[in-house]
């Protein structure tokens, strides 16, 4: 059976739960590799160049997300469904496939930063040591506060403060391990 012929201009009923969701994941995915490991037996000089582009990716990954996090708040303001259950089809809208294409393309983008987060995490993770437990737990104690936010501005505020928590996190190792010229 053909598909039906839809004209560019038609309004179109996306679902931005799957943005919303990709939002959470990309925060999530981060936190469950944030666990103290132990080091590897590397030379110091190895271990610290391999460290640092590992830390290097890692602040690049946060740029994006933090970019991703803030497109998606200004097509939730605008289209005004910031404050509706953060519940699959509870957003009902009306929007020009142009908009569509849009919510599609920040769908896509939060998925991959959240496989590059994840990653990038997981690979920094391996060379962390005690001094970074405190801010591992605050990032950890962050994503149980709320599991599955009520609405889509909750949504929002999660990302916006574990993101700075990632942050910090990422702010201090650059201090500590002398990969940043911030002081």
């Amino acid at each position: 059976m053909p598909e039906p012929i839809v004209p560019p201009d038609a309004e179109v009923d996306p679902d931005p739960f799957a943005i919303g969701f990709a939002l959470l994941g990309l925060l999530f995915s981060g936190g469950t590799y944030l666990e103290a490991r132990r080091r590897r037996m590397l030379s110091e000089t190895q271990r610290n160049n391999e460290f640092r582009q590992k830390w290097f990716n890692s602040r690049r990954t946060l740029i994006h997300a933090r970019r991703v996090i803030d497109e998606f708040e200004t097509y939730v303001v605008e289209d005004g469904y910031g404050n509706q259950s953060f519940l699959f089809g509870t957003a009902r809208m009306n929007l020009p496939r142009e908009r569509v294409d849009q919510l599609r393309r920040i769908h896509a983008n939060a998925h991959t930063t959240a496989r590059n987060m994840a990653d990038n995490l997981d690979d920094i993770s391996e060379f962390l040591g005690e001094e970074y437990q405190g801010l591992i737990n605050q990032i950890l104690d962050k994503l149980h506060e709320q599991q599955l936010p009520h609405s889509y501005d909750a949504v929002i505020i999660l990302a916006k403060d574990a993101i700075a928590l990632y942050d910090q996190l990422i702010d201090s190792i650059g201090k500590n391990e002398g990969f940043s010229n911030k002081r």
